[in-house]
């Protein structure tokens, strides 16, 4: 496994919750119109997410400790095998 590697996650409400707020941030520093995808993300509403491994770290990591709500349904995390060319 690679920290590149690609991996899908469905998240649960809290995770929803952390992502949106991760993205809200971004949106809140800058102009409204100058970064749509990150207002779009802020409104996020689909659980399946899929992301590169390092991304999944960065964004959840600060909220992943013992005694922690779960922020994936059934705490997994899928990682996706691209067929190599």
């Amino acid at each position: 496994m690679n920290v590149n590697d690609k991996v899908r996650v469905e998240l649960t409400e809290k995770g929803l919750e952390v992502y949106r707020q991760h993205h809200q941030k971004f949106c809140d520093a800058v102009p409204l119109n100058t970064l749509p995808w990150f207002s779009e993300q802020a409104k996020r509403t689909e659980p399946v997410l899929e992301v590169q491994l390092w991304d999944l770290m960065h964004l959840f990591g600060s909220e992943m400790h013992a005694g922690a709500e779960i922020l994936f349904k059934c705490n997994e995390i899928e990682v996706i095998h691209e067929e190599s060319e």
